[in-house]
Parts: structure tokens; C-alpha cells; sequence
């Protein structure tokens, strides 16, 4: 954690001198039957979709004023560089 008044110099430099080495001297690595999440794994699957959905899901609570919504979508293979490139357009909601 790094909190307070830092510059990002100094924490880059710190992270090159001190953090990096260390790393690189204690040669850690892998269990030999650990896969990679969403790599190595059937998460990995990344079939195309097959169907468009659209649903409407009420707001559950009496004040509106305030919200919270989440987008998410199935995105390329981690070295498909080629069409990696997203566009994420705004949407309006409920006319506001």
C-alpha cells in the first residue's frame, strides 16, 4: 500500500532498486498444476455469443436520485491483438 505524498519517480525508482531485485532473487515460481485464470483454464473459452438480450430490472429502492450501474462484456482472447480494440458507447438511461 502507498499512500501519502509521493511522487511517481520515486515510487518507480523504488519499485526498479528494491522490490524488483527481490523478486528476482528468491526465483519463485509456480506450482507445477497451477493454471493461469481465464488463460489455462476452461474460462479461456471464448466462443462467440449467440443470442442478444435486453432486460429490464427495477430499481430497488423508493429514491432514485442516486444509482450505481455496471457493464460488462466478453472480450477477445488475451493475445488477440488484432481486434482487441473496443468501443464503448454511452448510453442514456431512463431519458436522463
Amino acid at each position: 500500500m502507498v499512500c501519502g505524498r509521493v511522487s511517481t519517480e520515486a515510487l518507480l525508482q523504488v519499485l526498479q532498486d528494491k522490490v524488483e531485485p527481490s523478486i528476482i532473487k528468491h526465483a519463485q515460481s509456480r506450482p507445477a498444476d497451477w493454471k493461469r485464470p481465464f488463460l489455462e483454464t476452461p474460462s479461456a473459452n471464448r466462443e462467440p455469443l449467440t443470442e442478444t438480450r435486453k432486460e429490464v430490472v427495477e430499481f430497488p429502492e423508493k429514491d432514485e436520485s442516486a444509482g450505481e450501474v455496471v457493464l460488462t462484456f466478453k472480450g477477445t482472447a488475451p493475445d488477440d491483438f488484432l481486434t482487441a480494440s473496443v468501443r464503448i458507447t454511452s448510453y442514456t438511461l431512463n431519458g436522463h
